[in-house]
């Protein structure tokens, strides 16, 4: 950006990728891995220097992106490396495999729902705008997790 002084100033840009931030952020921290595979039903993130506000982290969260359907067996597993092919509930893949409409319905609106709440209390996004949320597409019309677009009725088309 051009200064007064025909220089330029120095502009801080973050880039912000949540399909990676939120669980790097939150499911996958030490902090709640611990907790939760000790048998804690919750865990509390509140770190003033990371969040605006407390996040709750639950088990039901942590087992929604740590467990994966395996179609060879029927069974959820826990995923065993980062490269997993195998979907989480809240994927579309997940529904093609099983078919499985109200879980997978249910599992994303759970998902999206976090990821609104971890966003509003992170830190990283003190700067975003709460009218942001207000134009996303209603969750029901999101045909998955990775369709966050603004809803027609509210973008300038």
């Amino acid at each position: 950006m051009p200064s007064e002084n025909n220089g330029y100033t120095k502009m801080n840009y973050k880039q912000f990728g949540i399909k990676k931030q939120l669980p790097k952020c939150t499911t996958q921290t030490k902090k709640v891995k611990a907790a939760i595979t000790a048998g804690e039903a919750t865990v509390i993130l509140d770190d003033s220097k990371k969040w605006n506000k407390p996040l709750v982290v639950t088990k039901e969260l942590w087992e929604l992106n740590n467990y994966v359907w395996d179609g060879n067996t029927k069974m959820w597993q826990q995923k065993k490396d980062k490269n997993e092919k195998r979907p989480k509930k809240f994927q579309k893949e997940y529904l093609d495999i099983t078919g499985d409409i109200k879980g997978y319905n249910d599992a994303k609106t759970t998902w999206i729902n976090f990821a609104k709440t971890f966003l509003s209390s992170t830190s990283i996004s003190r700067g975003a705008s709460s009218t942001f949320f207000a134009v996303l597409k209603p969750i029901d019309l999101m045909a998955s997790i990775t369709h966050w677009s603004i809803s027609s009725a509210n973008s300038s088309r």
